[in-house]
């Protein structure tokens, strides 16, 4: 009895206690994070370097490489203002319930195509009912399923968290010319 009051009683205080809110993301040094930026075309990812009150440097890949040895980095800065958007990785995961859902829906889509079409020829050969194409429609779409867990277990993909910049003193408006980007970026 006192253990489930308990259990009652912290969940209910774990309902009242204020979430962790993104506002409260603390960005250390080598964190991964990826900024949008209105006027560029993809956003920048990229290890957070530091914050000033008007500016945010990371290091992003550098954009030629032989590709021989280590991949060098570029060092960006990034004007505060200008940021639309900050997303703070955490972490890759593999997709392999997405796989399924996928693979089920295209295999079972490829099965009823077949037994449609299966049952529209009348070759005298072999006759298909409609008992015949659920039953290959079930069958492809288990097909399809076990290929996507096994593809999107393969795969991964990085989750992204939509945060916000610590709290600093707003930076003073940047005043830049229609269609540029105030970016600078330094090669190690």
């Amino acid at each position: 009895m006192h253990t489930r009051l308990a259990f009652v009683a912290a969940a209910v205080l774990a309902a009242a206690l204020p979430a962790p809110s993104a506002a409260q993301e603390v960005l250390a040094p080598g964190i991964r994070i990826r900024v949008t930026v209105p006027d560029q075309k993809h956003p920048l990812v990229g290890a957070f370097v530091s914050r000033t009150a008007d500016s945010l440097m990371l290091e992003i890949p550098a954009r030629s490489w032989n590709g021989v040895g280590r991949r060098p980095v570029e060092l960006a800065s990034l004007s505060v203002p200008r940021i639309a958007r900050l997303e703070v990785s955490r972490g890759k995961r593999s997709n392999p319930g997405r796989g399924a859902g996928i693979g089920a829906l295209v295999g079972a889509a490829a099965g009823l195509a077949l037994g449609l079409a299966a049952s529209a020829e009348d070759s005298g050969w072999f006759e298909v009912g409609p008992g015949q194409v659920a039953s290959a429609t079930l069958v492809m779409g288990g097909i399809g399923a076990g290929v996507g867990v096994i593809v999107g277990g393969l795969s991964h993909s990085e989750r992204w968290e939509v945060t916000t910049l610590p709290n600093l003193p707003p930076a003073p408006e940047v005043p830049t010319t229609a269609g540029t980007i105030p970016l600078v970026i330094s090669r190690f």
